[in-house]
């Protein structure tokens, strides 16, 4: 069987992308996700991976937490909210390729 808190049976791990227009934004877009999650325990991982993909706007800060389960995801969350460096964490900015001649 496999486990209910599991990213999922077929995937080694599951990212969560997030983005914002400023550092800050991103720290916050973290915090209001995982007092989401909070809220919605029965959500599955990879669901809420697909939907953070697809669903959202790209901005110029982004980050990913990586998982291979619910609480490693969590704390991947818990990193991002706070601004520090983690462990399956890894932060970055787009940067515009500039004008076509």
């Amino acid at each position: 069987t496999v486990e209910e808190n599991s990213a999922d049976p077929g995937l080694p791990v599951v990212p969560w992308v997030l983005s914002g227009g400023t550092e800050r934004a991103l720290q916050d877009q973290a915090a209001r996700l995982r007092a989401h999650l909070e809220t919605c325990p029965d959500l599955r991982p990879v669901d809420v991976g697909f939907s953070l993909a697809t669903t959202r706007s790209h901005f110029e800060h982004r980050a990913v937490a990586v998982g291979e389960d619910r609480a490693e995801l969590l704390r991947g969350l818990d990193v991002l909210a706070d601004g520090e460096p983690g462990a399956g964490v890894v932060r970055g900015a787009a940067r515009s390729a500039g004008a076509l001649a």
